[in-house]
């Protein structure tokens, strides 16, 4: 392993030589730690538990903050939809009735993206599967953890 200075860099390497496989990319940030997958290699929410029980092997005081992408405003959903941050204000608006309840109302209003994306696709709007399947685990798995 390459000698760093900055401790968030041997974090990452620490982490990129002992996790998964699932786990493709690595970043740090003000003591955090972000995994990324790519789709060829997510296979659930079991990829996600396997990453963290990776993570604490390596850092046994690591604690669990949340999974995502899970928690969106409708410009995150906009984007992962493809689709302007308008048209998407507008199906929302004009799908009132059927349209997923936001987890928080305000400002800005928070929606699971995966219920969006299940919604999206009900609908007949092109949703990214694996990008659906990924949303999936990590909304479940946030829920458990805040249950």
């Amino acid at each position: 392993m390459p000698f760093h200075t900055d401790a968030g860099d041997m974090l990452v390497e620490l982490l990129r030589h002992t996790t998964s496989h699932h786990a493709s990319t690595l970043s740090s940030g003000y003591h955090r730690a972000t995994l990324q997958f790519r789709c060829s290699e997510f296979v659930g929410e079991s990829t996600l538990a396997d990453a963290i029980r990776d993570v604490r092997r390596c850092i046994p005081t690591a604690q669990f903050v949340e999974a995502g992408p899970d928690w969106v405003t409708l410009t995150g959903i906009a984007r992962a939809a493809c689709i302007s941050r308008q048209a998407m204000r507008k199906l929302m608006l004009t799908h009132s009735h059927s349209f997923p309840p936001p987890v928080h109302e305000g400002d800005p209003s928070i929606w699971h993206l995966a219920e969006v994306l299940d919604w999206l696709d009900i609908h007949a709007y092109g949703v990214d599967s694996c990008l659906a399947q990924v949303a999936q685990a990590a909304m479940d798995l946030n829920l458990r953890r805040y249950a």
